[in-house]
């Protein structure tokens, strides 16, 4: 199985599976594979869309490495806040955990309040028998709920 990244086309693509949107960006094009896998609610982490804090939370690229510039930034945040108008009639949540993102059409909340919100989608701790003796198990959680970063400013 591969991934198809469909170039030019801005916006998460949800019909064919392993059919992805360009976006512009690897953090557009992982979210349009969360959004496939069923992840719901996300939370994106990193996803700040601005040069003016740093290109990246590891530094710039060396060698012949492209890094971001301005250019780039505005046209990544306009990608990504285009495609989420759509996200609303699938039913995805998406959550910026990123306090200084230049997005504007995810919700912005604390890592502390994504924490709590993703810890109420955890399946409550239950005991299964196997064998002959018991083991006490926590389910991670639920299948629904993805943390996703990336490293794009």
């Amino acid at each position: 199985n591969h991934v198809n990244l469909v170039r030019k086309k801005h916006e998460f693509l949800v019909e064919t599976a392993g059919k992805i949107g360009d976006g512009g960006n690897s953090g557009f094009q992982g979210l349009n594979l969360a959004i496939q896998f069923g992840a719901n609610p996300i939370a994106i982490v990193g996803f700040d869309m601005r040069i003016d804090k740093g290109v990246h939370w590891h530094g710039r690229h060396l060698g012949n490495l492209n890094n971001p510039n301005l250019a780039h930034v505005i046209k990544w945040r306009k990608n990504l806040d285009g495609a989420a108008r759509g996200l609303e009639d699938l039913g995805v949540q998406i959550f910026n955990v990123s306090s200084i993102s230049a997005l504007t059409s995810f919700k912005v909340m604390s890592c502390d309040e994504a924490s709590k919100c993703f810890e109420s989608l955890r399946r409550p701790k239950r005991s299964r028998s196997r064998s002959k003796k018991q083991s006490s198990t926590v389910a991670p959680p639920s299948e629904e709920a993805m943390m996703f970063s990336s490293n794009a400013p």
